[in-house]
């Protein structure tokens, strides 16, 4: 199921995640922050398979956020096995955008 997030939710989440989170390891402290990378496509036709245009983004390791037309895709209505691109389980039409956000967790 979709999840609507605007920009002032995106924002305000951000506003949480770009914190620096402490994690706790046993006896040693580790530090993380998160950078967020951004970027969109506007569907030219009808089309499954989108860029993801972000080249910071390494699948398996950072965390990939979809959306089209500001609606959260559910990770069952897209796959991802690369860095370089989604495939949608339904094709959009001409002049859908789609948002990618990129979470990508730091110890710098």
């Amino acid at each position: 199921m979709s999840k609507y997030l605007d920009d002032t939710g995106l924002t305000h989440l951000w506003s949480i995640l770009k914190n620096t989170f402490a994690l706790k390891n046993h006896t040693h402290d580790y530090a993380i922050k998160l950078v967020q990378y951004k970027s969109t496509y506007t569907a030219t036709g009808n089309v499954s398979t989108i860029p993801i245009n972000i080249s910071q983004y390494t699948y398996g390791v950072d965390i990939l956020e979809v959306y089209i037309n500001g609606m959260r895709l559910d990770n069952t209505e897209y796959t991802n096995t690369n860095s370089t691109s989604i495939t949608l389980t339904k094709a959009i039409e001409k002049g859908c955008k789609v948002h990618f956000i990129v979470n990508k967790g730091t110890n710098s």
